[in-house]
């Protein structure tokens, strides 16, 4: 018996050792200027990211809107990470350059979301189309209020086609809580402005092959962009990082036709499935949907968020592992940047059988916080 021990002892040990593993993280780090301290946590989120490099293999990185932003994080990273992909890269590990014949680095370009024009014809149009209808009245609770309000009362100003609707992207998404603002959004002598598509981005240290990058509703003008970036890891197969919209959101597209952002982002869903399909793949991200779970711990005892597509992707054979290993929440009431029910929104699926060993955790949690997400960390193990 002893010896029959010993032997499946030296078999399992055996197995883990030839095991191949590779850290992953999703990271949200919610850099919008409507979410609390922005501008001290933009600073703190980059010295996080640097100390995360030594420790990770591969990372999906959500909500870095600003190219500026997007540039610190290459620059800093590059190193450990030299093979990265964006909506502002032309290949893998290289950016590509701006349309307005100013770029000159081999590696970064110049350019803006917003023109003088653009900036002009938000002061001289969009703005007094706002007031005219109450809308800058709501910038008193939230500057997403003002915009959906735009939305609703100012839909042909909006979509005039001599307005850049990455410039009316921007502005929502660097405005502070209070205001709308276009400084982060125009040509600056010292860095480039443009706006990263979805706001994701992918590091690598080892090559990564087939990256695409697909935004939702491409040819409409999206005021907060979604959609996925995907590639091949030589280790772990198919990796899509994705953000898909909360269904919290009051509903700020002007040119799409929902009553709702949950009636949107079910097409969105539908969207990543189509490109997904039954392959084996990871797809990883701020997915915004989540399960029910009664528990003691209190930052175990989950708000369902979106629990019909939760429940549909187990139901077509992913895994869900950080659920089970780990299980607190990454949307946290007792996180004052967030201050939502607790509920899961961030997650590394699974499909197939290429993974045959994962430990998940909960990452990016350190107080005072950095974001209203928290992150997640697999290891992901294939014999």
């Amino acid at each position: 018996m002893a010896a029959q021990f010993l032997l499946a002892l030296v078999l399992s040990v055996s197995a883990v050792a030839s095991e191949t593993c590779t850290k992953v993280v999703t990271i949200n780090p919610a850099l919008t200027g409507s979410v609390p301290r922005y501008e001290t946590r933009k600073i703190e989120v980059m010295k996080a990211l640097r100390a995360i490099e030594a420790d990770v293999d591969f990372a999906c990185i959500q909500s870095i809107w600003r190219e500026d932003h997007l540039q610190t994080i290459l620059s800093q990273a590059s190193k450990e990470f030299p093979y990265h992909f964006s909506a502002l890269h032309s290949d893998v590990g290289q950016l590509r350059y701006s349309q307005d014949g100013e770029a000159k680095s081999p590696t970064y370009s110049r350019g803006s979301a917003c023109s003088d024009d653009d900036v002009q014809y938000f002061s001289k149009h969009i703005l007094p189309c706002a007031a005219a209808n109450g809308c800058l009245a709501e910038l008193d609770t939230d500057v997403k209020n003002a915009v959906a309000c735009m939305a609703r009362n100012c839909k042909s100003v909006l979509k005039n086609e001599t307005f850049n609707p990455d410039c009316f992207s921007c502005i929502t998404l660097t405005s502070p809580a209070h205001a709308f603002s276009t400084s982060d959004c125009v040509l600056n002598q010292e860095r480039s402005n443009r706006l990263n598509g979805v706001g994701l981005v992918l590091l690598s240290r080892k090559p990564i092959l087939n990256a695409v990058y697909h935004r939702f509703f491409e040819g409409r003008n999206i005021t907060i962009p979604r959609g996925f970036v995907s590639a091949e890891h030589p280790d772990i197969g198919k990796v899509f990082c994705a953000h898909l919209s909360p269904d919290i959101f009051p509903n700020i597209e002007y040119d799409l036709e929902y009553d709702s952002t949950r009636e949107q982002r079910k097409d969105e869903v539908r969207d990543l499935n189509n490109h997904t399909d039954d392959s084996e793949h990871i797809l990883m991200g701020c997915l915004n949907a989540g399960p029910q779970i009664s528990s003691n711990d209190p930052e175990k005892n989950l708000t369902a968020v979106d629990s019909e597509t939760f429940t549909s992707w187990v139901n077509s054979g992913y895994s869900a592992p950080y659920i089970t290993q780990d299980g607190r929440c990454t949307l946290c009431k007792l996180n004052p940047i967030a201050n939502r029910p607790n509920s899961v929104n961030d997650h590394i699926l699974l499909k197939g059988k290429r993974i045959s060993r994962t430990a998940m955790k909960r990452i990016f949690d350190q107080s005072p916080p950095l974001s209203n997400h928290y992150g997640v960390q697999g290891d992901l193990c294939r014999a």
